[in-house]
């Protein structure tokens, strides 16, 4: 009698038992690595980011670009990145809210959500695009507030050429579906422009780059929005950001759980590091932030005060 050959159920079984311990052990690893490379692109991106201020301050003697108007502030230093979106976008968040620019409400992001189109494609202006970092709105001053500084011939003036975003008949319109944004009621961290009836001091804004300990001044960073309008006792989120959620409070389009802990940033001296969410309430935001405001150790925080997702975070 010919004997049959073939696997018994009790080895089919030990490799079977073999070969989900293996993934169960390899998953996570896999996973970190992934999101480990991810948040190296990240840093690469923000470090063009860094090279295009570099470059930018560098040819106008450290003055930042200015608010003209443009609602996006990516849109008037667009020729010193040749207009490359992909480095608006964070790899851990490319999928945006509103990806054709169709919904009601504004295409707020999220931890893992690009902030999406203002409008539908027909009708959508060259600055909409989207993206996941943003801008420290103290590092966007605005121009209307320089009354003394005086632009004759515009049509040749070099600053307009190059990315100031200082134009005439050419200028960004403000998207339909959030205009409001100029009226005083809106809340600043929803607002682009830094012409704010409600600022009590404009001499917060940074004019230029060459500030003091520019390694601890925030400018362009992980974000859900666009802009982040942070102030010393702004609240920190009571959960990790989903789209739109508490979106009016100073700090949640930043303190997102985006990496691990923290978020990529680049800072006024054009450095590049990952900085922890409980951190951002110690950087100099603004020429008067108070680095020990309420939120920080110096400032006497108590563990029980920060929401619980934020509580095992590192304390600064």
């Amino acid at each position: 009698m010919r004997k049959r050959m073939g696997f018994t159920l009790v080895e089919l079984l030990t490799v079977i038992a073999v070969i989900s311990l293996l993934m169960a052990i390899l998953l996570p690893v896999l996973g970190r690595a992934r999101r480990n490379t991810q948040a190296g692109v990240c840093l690469s991106n923000l470090r063009q980011w860094g090279m295009v201020y570099k470059i930018y301050t560098d040819e106008f003697d450290g003055r930042l670009p200015r608010d003209y108007g443009e609602f996006a502030w990516y849109y008037p230093i667009s020729s010193y990145y040749s207009n490359e979106a992909k480095i608006l976008l964070c790899p851990t968040a490319k999928k945006a809210a509103d990806p054709d620019g169709t919904d009601s409400g504004p295409p707020f992001g999220g931890t893992f959500l690009a902030w999406g189109h203002f409008e539908p494609a027909d009708a959508r202006p060259a600055w909409d695009t989207c993206g996941s970092y943003g801008l420290n709105h103290w590092a966007y001053k605005s121009g209307k507030r320089e009354n003394s500084e005086k632009r004759e011939n515009t049509d040749g003036d070099e600053e307009s050429k190059r990315g100031l975003g200082f134009v005439l008949d050419r200028r960004v319109r403000i998207p339909r579906r959030i205009g409001p944004i100029q009226r005083v009621e809106i809340p600043r961290g929803f607002a682009s422009m830094n012409e704010d009836p409600n600022e009590p001091n404009p001499n917060r804004y940074w004019a230029t780059a060459y500030a003091r300990n520019s390694s601890s001044i925030p400018l362009v960073f992980d974000s859900s929005w666009l802009y982040a309008h942070f102030v010393e006792d702004a609240s920190p989120p009571s959960k990790d950001a989903d789209s739109g959620i508490g979106f009016y409070s100073y700090a949640n389009s930043l303190c997102i759980d985006r990496h691990s802990g923290g978020i990529n940033m680049a800072f006024m001296d054009f450095s590049v590091r990952k900085v922890g969410l409980k951190e951002l309430w110690t950087l100099k935001w603004h020429a008067q932030y108070n680095t020990a405001g309420p939120w920080t150790r110096a400032g006497g925080v108590l563990l029980e005060k920060w929401p619980k997702w934020l509580r095992n975070c590192r304390d600064y």
